[in-house]
């Protein structure tokens, strides 16, 4: 997720969290859901969680994708594992969105 600084959220994230996920030249809604002993995820932080996507669509493992709210970018991830059941997959930060370079460590 990106910093308030670098135009990302303001506040936390926590499991059942809604944005967009722009993938290639679609967009679509998805539901994050949290690892268990993850609380929520502040502006900043570096996770992999899991998403399902509302709406079906194609993707390839290493598939980069950004996450958005409303137009603007909050983060970006990429496709690291996926499940055929329930269209639920596992994203792991990118390392970059929009232009910025990130860690791809957890911060904090």
């Amino acid at each position: 997720m990106l910093k308030k600084e670098e135009g990302g959220r303001h506040h936390a994230v926590f499991t059942n969290y809604r944005p967009q996920f722009y993938i290639r030249t679609t967009d679509v809604t998805g539901r994050c859901s949290c690892p268990r002993d993850v609380k929520m995820v502040m502006p900043g932080d570096n996770i992999t969680m899991e998403i399902e996507l509302l709406t079906h669509v194609a993707l390839e493992i290493r598939c980069v994708f950004r996450i958005a709210e409303g137009g603007t970018t909050v983060g970006a991830a990429s496709l690291r594992r996926s499940s055929s059941e329930g269209g639920r997959a596992a994203a792991a930060p990118d390392g970059h969105a929009g232009g910025l370079r990130r860690k791809a460590t957890r911060n904090g």
